[in-house]
């Protein structure tokens, strides 16, 4: 159990965050252990921001009927960027995660068949098949330039959120400066957001979510852990945002949130429909989302992933529409 103060510097917020997580049950790991120099390196470089072993051994679990050969083809097209820009590459791969990859290989009659590649497991019964590790001090190395975010999430080797920490026992530092530490590491590390579907803040007394292009005024509360009722005003919030948005049994226990890409003016957004207010519990803002959606308000053009259940994860149940 995480213990909660409001006296505390920000490694013990990072350690508190660390522990909500495990109670969750996911692996915890340590950066410097796991970089290219350290004592179990999961990565060749610093500039590698998949952790490719644990992505390809999660792809073989849930893709058990295909060959290695379809595998590998997945990996080679979810590690080449397509754009020299962060928001198309982003689009692209929330993409993948709906529509699944199509891949080619050479079959043993000679044939070169298609065939689709599921980059998670969104079955409640299958959960286990998917990988989650949840890793601090992770350093990044791009462009001559050096980042380490406070905490990544990774499903499956992809790093699918960033958390970045402030401690509430400093007056002069609050939670905008973990936004703008958030754009610093965008333009310094584009790389590691390339997968990414949410951004988490916090100065330890308030927490945040929010979407790779959104404002700060645009990271929102999350306000329930069940998805049924609103949590006691008592709970951190960040143990909140924590234990309500990356539970793994909330695949099978809590609506989605629905993320879409839509222009604005001349640009691109990735957002969240207004009706995903997080003052509500989630199983009725999915009945408004879902609503608005049949009315139009965002064009999706994904039905889900996998053939997931109505009742998916966040970051599983991502939309694209076109910009």
């Amino acid at each position: 159990m995480a213990y909660y103060t409001t006296s505390y510097t920000e490694s013990d917020l990072e350690q508190a965050a660390l522990e909500w997580f495990e109670e969750l049950n996911y692996e915890k790991a340590y950066g410097p252990d796991i970089s290219p120099e350290g004592e179990y390196p999961e990565r060749q470089f610093y500039h590698d921001v998949i952790l490719k072993d644990r992505l390809r051994d999660a792809l073989i679990r849930i893709n058990k009927r295909l060959p290695r050969e379809a595998i590998e083809e997945a990996i080679r097209i979810i590690e080449v960027p397509r754009s020299p820009s962060l928001l198309i590459n982003n689009k692209a791969f929330q993409k993948m995660i709906t529509d699944g990859i199509d891949v080619q290989y050479r079959a043993a009659n000679g044939e070169y068949p298609t065939e689709k590649v599921w980059l998670f497991d969104t079955d409640p019964d299958r959960i286990g098949n998917n990988d989650f590790l949840v890793v601090n001090q992770f350093t990044v190395v791009e462009n001559q330039g050096e980042k380490r975010p406070d905490i990544v999430v990774f499903v499956n080797g992809l790093p699918i959120a960033v958390l970045e920490l402030k401690s509430a026992s400093n007056e002069e530092v609050g939670i905008s400066d973990a936004y703008n530490q958030m754009q610093s590491y965008k333009s310094a590390i584009p790389s590691l957001f390339t997968y990414n579907s949410f951004l988490v803040i916090s100065d330890g007394v308030n927490a945040r979510v929010g979407t790779l292009t959104a404002n700060e005024d645009r990271f929102m509360m999350w306000r329930t852990i069940d998805g049924d009722d609103v949590a006691p005003s008592s709970l951190p919030q960040l143990e909140v945002l924590i234990k309500g948005m990356f539970e793994k049994a909330g695949c099978s226990t809590s609506s989605s949130i629905s993320c879409c890409f839509r222009p604005t003016g001349s640009i691109c957004s990735k957002y969240w429909p207004d009706t995903t207010n997080t003052t509500l519990p989630t199983k009725r803002l999915r009945a408004r989302s879902e609503r608005r959606w049949m009315k139009g308000t965002a064009k999706s053009v994904s039905s889900g992933i996998r053939k997931a259940p109505a009742k998916a994860c966040p970051w599983y149940s991502t939309r694209a529409n076109s910009c």
